[in-house]
C-alpha cells in the first residue's frame, strides 16, 4: 500500500493491541493520582490514533482502486475487528465514568469528553456484538451493489461519477437518457438493495432495544451526540424547511422553465439551473492550481499553508479513474494530523464547490489541533457547518476561475443549495418513517417516499424514468439509508448554520474568519449547540431562525437572477 504524508500502512496484531490498550485502562482504572491518570489517558489516545490511522490508510488505498484485492483486504481486516475496537474504547470510557477524578479530568480536557463517555457507555453491551457484526456484513453487502454500479447509455457504460456529464450535458436527449438509464438500472438491483435496507432496518432497531433505547432513531440521536437536542427539535426544524423555503423552490424551478424556454421541467431538467457553457473548473491545470493557491494564501495564512502541504505532499486525488470509489471523501490519518481528499473532479463548476467543501473538512482537522480523538472535529452537524462555510467564503475569488459567468456560478451554487434542502428534510423523514414502521414490502416504501416527494418537492416530474414516478427514487439515496443513517438533516442544520457565518463574513470579512476560525479550533471541545452560540450563530433548529436566515439567503439568490 502506498505511504500517506510518510506514514506506512500496518497490518496490526490485534491481539497484542488488546492487551496493550487493556492494560492501559487498568492503570487508569487504579490510578492513585492525576498525573497517573492522565499518562493512561495519554497512552489510550496514542493507541486509538494509532488504529485509526492506519484504518484511514486502508480506506485511502481501498477508495483509489476498488479492484485491488490487497486494498480490500486492508479494509476488511480493519473492519472485522470493529465491534471488538468498540468494545474496547467502551471500556476506556467506563474507566472515565468510573473515575474518582471527574473533576480533573474536566478541567484538564472539558467537561465535553466525560459528556461523551457516559452517553457512549448507554450505546453499548455484550449483547450486541453479533448483532454489530451482521449489521456489517449487511452494508458490507450493499457496497459491493450499490457502490459499484454500471449505468449503460447505447454502448457506453458510466459510473455514478462520471454519468454526471451526462445529467448535466446541454444536450436535453442525453440527459433524458441518463436519467432513464439510472431509472432501469435501480429498478433492476431494487430487490437486492431494498431486501437489505429491510433486513439492516430491522436489525438496528433491535441493536437499539437491546441497549434499552425505543428504536434505532433514539439511539442514533445518542450516538450522533444530540445531547441537547431530540426529536421533536428536528420536526420543527423539517417544518420551517417546510414552510420558510419550499414554497421559493418552486418559483426557482418556475424561473428555471422559463429561461429554458420550455412550459414545464421534467426531471431530467433540473441539473440545467443555468446554461452551463463556460462554467467548466479544470482542476487539473497548472493555471487554475495556481489560482486556488492564490485564493487560499489571499483568504488567511492557515488555508494558504495548508493547501501548498497538501499539494505538495500528494494529499489530493482528484481524477476519475477505472475501479475508483466514487464521490467526494475528507479522511483524516491522526498520525502527523493529517488530512486527506479523496475526490472526483470531472471537469465541471460542481468541482469548484466540491473542493473548497472537501478542504473545508480538512482545514478543520487541522485547526482542531489535538491528539483526543473526540475533540478533532465536532458532530456531523458542526463538521459541516464548517465545510459548507468554506464555500461560500470563496465567493469572494470567484471571478477568478468563472469570469464574466461568475454572476451564473453563484446563481446556481445558492439556487443548488436552497434546491437541496427540502431533499433533506424529505430523506430524514422518510428514514424516521422506516424505524418507526419497519416496512416490511417494497410497495409499502415506495408509496411514502412518493408521499413525501409530493411534500418537498411538489414540482417533481419525470419523464422516461417510470420506475422513479412510481417511488422508486428513494433508491438514488439508498448509500445515505446504509452508510450514514440520519446524517442528512445534519447536513441542513449546518447550512442554517454556515449561511450565519457567510452573513457576518460578507459584511465584515475579518470578523466572519475570526468567528469561523474560532468554531474550527473548538473542534468538538464543546457540544455544536454551545459551539455556535458562542461564536454569535443562532440556533438551526427553531423555526423563526430558520426563517429570518432564508429570508436573507432567498433575498441574495433572487438579486442574482438573470
Amino acid at each position: 500500500m502506498k505511504s500517506v504524508n510518510g506514514i506506512k500502512f500496518q497490518k496490526l496484531d490485534f491481539d497484542q493491541f488488546r492487551t496493550e490498550y487493556l492494560a492501559i485502562v487498568a492503570n487508569l482504572r487504579m490510578a492513585t493520582n492525576f498525573a497517573e491518570l492522565r499518562s493512561a489517558i495519554d497512552a489510550v489516545n496514542e493507541k486509538r490514533n494509532l488504529w485509526e490511522s492506519m484504518l484511514s490508510i486502508a480506506e485511502i488505498n481501498h477508495f483509489s482502486d476498488l479492484s485491488n484485492e490487497d486494498f480490500k483486504a486492508g479494509v476488511e481486516f480493519y473492519e472485522s475487528h470493529e465491534s471488538e475496537i468498540q468494545a474496547l474504547v467502551k471500556a476506556y470510557y467506563s474507566a472515565l465514568v468510573d473515575s474518582k477524578f471527574q473533576n480533573e479530568i474536566a478541567n484538564e480536557y472539558g467537561p465535553q469528553l466525560l459528556e461523551i463517555a457516559f452517553n457512549e457507555c448507554k450505546l453499548y453491551n455484550a449483547n450486541i456484538k453479533d448483532l454489530q457484526a451482521e449489521e456489517l456484513k449487511l452494508a458490507n453487502d450493499f457496497a459491493n451493489i450499490f457502490y459499484q454500479i454500471k449505468y449503460q447509455i447505447a454502448d457506453q457504460s458510466f459510473s455514478a461519477d462520471s454519468i454526471q456529464s451526462q445529467f448535466n450535458s446541454e444536450n436535453r436527449a442525453k440527459r433524458k437518457e441518463a436519467v432513464a438509464a439510472q431509472s432501469k438500472q435501480l429498478e433492476e438491483l431494487e430487490n437486492s438493495i431494498a431486501s437489505i435496507l429491510i433486513k439492516i432496518t430491522k436489525l438496528r432497531n433491535k441493536i437499539a432495544r437491546a441497549c434499552g433505547f425505543e428504536n434505532f432513531i433514539e439511539y442514533s440521536f445518542q450516538k450522533m451526540g444530540r445531547y441537547n437536542y431530540g426529536i421533536s427539535d428536528i420536526e420543527n426544524h423539517r417544518n420551517g424547511i417546510l414552510k420558510s423555503l419550499v414554497p421559493h423552490t418552486i418559483e426557482i424551478r418556475k424561473r428555471q422553465a422559463k429561461r429554458m424556454n420550455i412550459p414545464n421541467l421534467k426531471f431530467h431538467d433540473y441539473p440545467c439551473i443555468v446554461p452551463s457553457k463556460n462554467l467548466n473548473f479544470e482542476f487539473d491545470s497548472p493555471n487554475t492550481i495556481k489560482k486556488i493557491s492564490k485564493m487560499f494564501e489571499e483568504l488567511s495564512p492557515q488555508t494558504g499553508d495548508l493547501f501548498q502541504k497538501m499539494k505538495s505532499s500528494g494529499l489530493i486525488e482528484y481524477k476519475i479513474e477505472k475501479n475508483r470509489m466514487p464521490g467526494n471523501f475528507a479522511f483524516y490519518v491522526p498520525q502527523k494530523k493529517t488530512p486527506f481528499l479523496h475526490t472526483n473532479f470531472n471537469g465541471s463548476k460542481e468541482d469548484f464547490h466540491l473542493l473548497c467543501h472537501e478542504f473545508g473538512h480538512a482545514f478543520s482537522y487541522k485547526q482542531s489541533n489535538t491528539e483526543i480523538p473526540e475533540y478533532v472535529y465536532p458532530f456531523v452537524e458542526g463538521a459541516e457547518t464548517q465545510s459548507i462555510a468554506m464555500e461560500f467564503f470563496c465567493w469572494n475569488w470567484i471571478e477568478n476561475f468563472f469570469g464574466s459567468n461568475s454572476q451564473a456560478y453563484k446563481y446556481w451554487h445558492l439556487s443548488f443549495e436552497l434546491l437541496y434542502l427540502p431533499q433533506l428534510s424529505l430523506i430524514d423523514e422518510f428514514e424516521q418513517f422506516l424505524y418507526v414502521n419497519e416496512p416490511q414490502s417494497i410497495a409499502d416504501i415506495k408509496d411514502y417516499w412518493k408521499g413525501l416527494e409530493l411534500k418537498y418537492v411538489p414540482f417533481s416530474e419525470y419523464e422516461e424514468a417510470p420506475f422513479f414516478s412510481e417511488g422508486g427514487r428513494y433508491l438514488t439515496f439508498a448509500n445515505w439509508f446504509i452508510d450514514y443513517p440520519f446524517w442528512s438533516i445534519c447536513y441542513s442544520l449546518a447550512q442554517i448554520s454556515a449561511f450565519q457565518f457567510w452573513e457576518i463574513f460578507k459584511t465584515d470579512q475579518k470578523k466572519g474568519w475570526n468567528k469561523y476560525l474560532k468554531f474550527c479550533k473548538t473542534g468538538g471541545r464543546k457540544s455544536v449547540l454551545d459551539s455556535l452560540k458562542d461564536c454569535g450563530i443562532l440556533s438551526p433548529l427553531a423555526p423563526q431562525n430558520i426563517d429570518s436566515v432564508l429570508k436573507n439567503i432567498c433575498k441574495e439568490q433572487k438579486s442574482l437572477e438573470f
